[in-house]
């Protein structure tokens, strides 16, 4: 049960294993008889009859796992949409692909739409708020319900009819209004918190990538004398150092594919451009090494203390012919933003050549390590820092998804809190990994930034 909510004072079962006990005085029934419209199939439309402007045309792809629209869709004429348009309030469900992905459609949100053969639509009646059933479609009930439906094939695939006949909790009218409110109150708070902690970590990644420019680029020694690097926008380095490309300093060698048969049959760690991945029997690397993703997060450096397998989207450094620190090069190699390089291609990607022709700024292997330490412990506190908030949004996501399934499962009763929340405005989610560069940081963020770089001192 939620914190701080209380639940019905009687409950019953409701016949439905996955679904456990419902409140008392609710009802439960099958989707379909509270629609007006169940299980009604999207249009057939070949790719070649999509246009650029018209009706929006949505398909199980244009739809994300919360439920929203991605920003880049697919048209169609007015005459092929003419019998799949939808309206407000309307339910899409993904019966194939992707199965139980689901849409509510808001005319005035969304505009002007109609949908793909593998959605079926739900045309709520007036005893069911659109918004509650949206809801029901993120629980983990409706997520056993797909899982116990889903009939394996070369594509999964829930047919509409099971859809329809999906027991489904109905809560009198009034109910539903108040949950939906709660929730959408609530859900501002949480969207607003998660904003907030992630403008945090935009400004952590910010003061770190400082801390290791200034590191990389001018050493440790305030007072060096300082000569042209001859580069414009690097500017000076220390008179001592020199630049080299990649090439002079390193080897970088392709990953492998991972055989199928061989996943996690072993303890290596893998390493792809986002980390660990999975487990392999077998190293393809030797000792401490470094994994630089070159297709998918392209540019992006891992450094792992063990001996990995590299997948084959990545380049690793080969340590049998590099003779430098290799945590000052993983530490350089942030610096060189080698994410920043890429050809135009339909997949973008980092090559080896581009990667061999960078210049880094180089210094001797005692003056590497001297940098690799000072940059380990430097960042060690803004590391943990941002560990912390990363783990803050984990868990308000997991409050947040626990919250939905209790509301509109029954779990705690609602009826009495919508109505102790201020009225507040209630803001659309907006979870995405961008940052307005117009967003300032609340203060208790400032102070957490501050106090982090202090405690380095």
């Amino acid at each position: 049960m939620t914190v701080g909510l209380r639940p019905y004072p009687e409950y019953k079962h409701s016949g439905v294993p996955w679904l456990g006990e419902v409140p008392e005085h609710w009802a439960v029934s099958a989707l379909k008889h509270a629609c007006s419209g169940s299980a009604l199939y999207g249009a057939n439309v070949a790719s070649s009859q999509y246009c650029g402007e018209g009706v929006r045309f949505l398909r199980t792809t244009d739809i994300g796992d919360d439920g929203k629209l991605k920003p880049d869709g697919v048209y169609v004429t007015s005459e092929l949409a003419a019998d799949y348009m939808l309206c407000d309030g309307d339910l899409l469900l993904s019966r194939s692909g992707t199965i139980g992905r689901s849409f509510l459609y808001q005319c005035e949100l969304h505009g002007p739409c109609a949908y793909a053969g593998y959605l079926v639509r739900f045309v709520p009646k007036r005893c069911l708020v659109p918004k509650f059933i949206f809801y029901f479609t993120k629980t983990a009930s409706f997520s056993d319900f797909v899982q116990l439906h889903a009939i394996s094939s070369t594509i999964d695939n829930v047919n509409g009819d099971k859809f329809a006949r999906m027991p489904v909790p109905l809560p009198p009218t009034s109910e539903q209004v108040t949950a939906v409110r709660c929730l959408e109150l609530m859900n501002g708070r949480i969207t607003r918190f998660i904003r907030n902690r992630r403008r945090l970590i935009a400004l952590l990644n910010e003061q770190k990538q400082a801390i290791i420019n200034q590191a990389v680029t001018r050493g440790l020694d305030p007072n060096v004398r300082l000569k042209p690097s001859g580069v414009d926008w690097l500017g000076d380095i220390p008179e001592h150092w020199e630049m080299r490309r990649i090439k002079e300093i390193c080897r970088l060698s392709y990953g492998d594919s991972l055989p199928i048969g061989l996943r996690g049959s072993g303890s290596v760690c893998v390493f792809g451009s986002n980390g660990r991945v999975g487990e392999h029997f077998e190293a393809n690397t030797t000792g401490p090494c470094l994994v630089i993703g070159r297709k998918g997060s392209f540019g992006k450096v891992n450094y792992s203390a063990d001996p990995v397998f590299a997948i084959d989207t990545t380049f690793f450094v080969d340590t049998r012919f590099t003779q430098v620190d290799l945590r000052w090069l993983f530490y350089a190699l942030q610096w060189a933003r080698l994410d920043a390089i890429s050809k135009d291609a339909a997949v973008p990607g980092l090559s080896r050549n581009d990667a061999y022709v960078t210049l880094l700024p180089y210094c001797g292997t005692d003056e590497q390590d001297a940098i690799a330490r000072y940059l380990d412990s430097r960042l060690h506190s803004l590391n943990q820092l941002q560990s912390a908030v990363s783990m803050q949004i984990d868990l308000i996501r997991e409050f947040r998804t626990r919250l939905i399934s209790d509301v509109v499962t029954g779990k705690v009763d609602v009826r009495g809190v919508a109505a102790q929340l201020e009225d507040e405005p209630i803001e659309p989610e907006d979870l995405s990994n961008d940052i307005d560069n117009g967003d300032v940081p609340e203060d208790d963020e400032l102070v957490l930034v501050e106090e982090a770089a202090d405690a380095d001192e």
